[in-house]
């Protein structure tokens, strides 16, 4: 495409396709699994989610690049993990972020994080929501407890949009301001 000086501008998505042309690649995936406090990763948690996360990495035929584990509080804005995250995200490492639920990045903004992620052309997913939104209701249904265990009414309609975009559940929802 040119400019209306006559310089040529070509797409980033286009960069990103030329250079990797050839074989076809597999999707370059971070795996991120956090527990709040110490009890629970002594009582294994961690470990298995991890465990569950490269089995869904595995499964979508991910390339997993890092497995990022730590035992924070997600309201703690200087977890290691989370920065180390963040780098490869910021450095283009990796094309997708594999989570649990959308609690286990950030409990507040995670539309924000969602976005800048959308910006450096790397996507959050969830072995926990299926690829259809429509297909699998079960799915829905446990995100659905998920959220108002974990998550709290105030978060619901972030977490459900991370999981479901297009959810019509979430079409109808208000959001007060």
């Amino acid at each position: 495409m040119r400019t209306a000086g006559n310089q040529r501008r070509i797409p980033v998505e286009e960069i990103f396709r030329l250079r990797r042309q050839g074989a076809p690649q597999a999707p370059r995936c971070a795996i991120y699994a956090r527990v709040s406090s110490v009890r629970q990763e002594q009582d294994g948690n961690l470990s298995r989610q991890t465990e569950r996360l490269k089995e869904a990495a595995h499964a979508r035929g991910y390339e997993v690049i890092a497995v990022i584990t730590e035992q924070a509080s997600s309201l703690n804005e200087r977890r290691r993990g989370m920065k180390k995250l963040l780098t490869l995200v910021g450095e283009q490492a990796v094309d997708v972020v594999l989570i649990e639920y959308p609690d286990r990045l950030v409990r507040f903004g995670l539309s924000y994080l969602d976005q800048a992620f959308g910006w450096q052309h790397v996507r959050a997913s969830s072995p926990r929501s299926a690829p259809n939104p429509g297909a699998d209701r079960r799915a829905d249904s446990r995100h659905a407890h998920h959220c108002d265990r974990v998550c709290g009414q105030t978060l619901w309609a972030a977490c459900e949009r991370a999981a479901h975009p297009r959810s019509k559940r979430t079409q109808g929802m208000r959001t007060d301001s």
